[in-house]
Formats: C-alpha cells, structure tokens, sequence
C-alpha cells in the first residue's frame, strides 16, 4: 500500500509501504471474520500475497520497495498480529536481533539519507532510528505470540529500566537511553501508546504489576 502522504514517520518523505500494507491486511482480517464488509471485503489473500511478494526479503520485510533496511514497523506490525506463519516469524526474530541494544530495540537500522526526510526533519535523519518504547512493547507482545517468552521479558525489562528513571511513558530514547531532545524536539511524556501496549503485555502475560522475580532481574544501572 502505497501513495502521496502514506508516511506513519512525520520525517520521512517516503511511504512506508511494508507498515501500510500489514496494517491493512490486519484491518481487513479482523473485519472479514465480523462480517463487517469494506471496500477490501474478500480481498486479504491478495493483499498478503502482495507484501509477501513485493517486500519479502527471505528474512524480513523491507521498509518499502526500493529499501531493503531493516526496520521495525516493516516487520513488528506482522509479529503483532500474527499475520505471518512461525517460519517467516523465526526469520524476522533472528532479523531484529541485530536492532537490540542494551536500553532497547531501534526502530530502524539506519538513520534516513538526507534525501529521504522532509527538510524541516534534516535535524533529526536519527529521530525514527532510536528507541520507541511503544514499538519495544508491541515487539514484546508479538515476539511472545510466537513462542519468544524470555526474550520478549528481556525487552520489556530493558525499556522498563529506562522509563523507571524518569517516572514517565516517554516517546522516543537515544540508544544511550536518554530522552530524545535535539535542536527544538524532545521527546513527549506520558504517551499513551507506550503506556496502552505496556499494560497489554503484562495483560496478556498476567502481571499487570511486576514480581519479584522480575525486579530482582533489573540492575538499575543505566546503559
């Protein structure tokens, strides 16, 4: 799913064609099954076979077409839900890998080129490549519906660290763990999308509060 403005990141100039699409499909899915019918009402096959064949790498989704990085709204909205089978969700598991960082996963492989951003965000070509918690979170939860339960809890913990310093949900961390502030844009308090996908995980895992087990796990140093 393509076209003019179909960009999620507010930086980039570009759509994000592999997000755009598996959350269409996802829609499309959830609504067939209700019977609610829609203008893509017995069109979900085709809309899969189309990011299966157009941005499939053999190990992750790309971005786009055109840009093969490794990023994660290509491939966590997949894992989140459950729209891949467990082979392809094995792949793009042992893909991510590589984004995770002691303070968190990074939510694509590489900063923008400069060409690629819209010009008002050449500031901030790094903005969309640091940590998201929300994205962390929603990695979690589809890392543990594939059978990944410890290292979902490892990501959670790692984001749980940093929030707990500064008794917020924020927006956005450097991979230093740090508030994103640069050059007039600071990371936003209390995000409530960070804040909803936390209390899904610990929802669906049945600890809306952590154990004992689980803080005994946290070293409380910084990364």
């Amino acid at each position: 799913m393509s076209g003019a403005g179909s960009s999620w990141f507010d930086s980039a100039s570009g759509p994000r064609e592999a997000y755009n699409t598996a959350m269409l499909l996802a829609a499309v899915e959830r609504l067939e099954r209700r019977g609610i019918e829609t203008t893509y009402t017995g069109h979900s096959d085709a809309i899969r076979g189309g990011l299966v064949s157009q941005l499939w790498t053999g190990d992750y989704f790309a971005e786009r077409r055109g840009s093969p990085v490794l990023a994660c709204d290509a491939n966590v909205v997949p894992l989140y839900f459950g729209l891949v089978d467990q082979e392809r969700a094995d792949r793009i598991a042992d893909s991510i890998q590589v984004l995770e960082t002691e303070c968190g996963t990074r939510l694509r492989a590489k900063p923008f080129a400069p060409t690629a951003v819209r010009p008002v965000f050449l500031a901030h070509r790094d903005y969309h490549a640091c940590i998201w918690p929300w994205n962390s979170f929603a990695y979690a939860i589809g890392l543990a519906q594939y059978g990944y339960h410890d290292r979902a809890w490892r990501e959670v913990n790692r984001i749980e660290r940093q929030l707990e310093r500064y008794g917020t949900f924020l927006e956005v961390l450097t991979l230093e763990g740090e508030p994103y502030l640069k050059r007039g844009y600071a990371s936003a308090e209390e995000f409530t999308a960070a804040a909803a996908l936390w209390m899904e995980f610990h929802r669906r895992s049945g600890t809306l509060t952590p154990t004992s087990s689980r803080e005994s796990q946290r070293s409380g140093r910084r990364c």
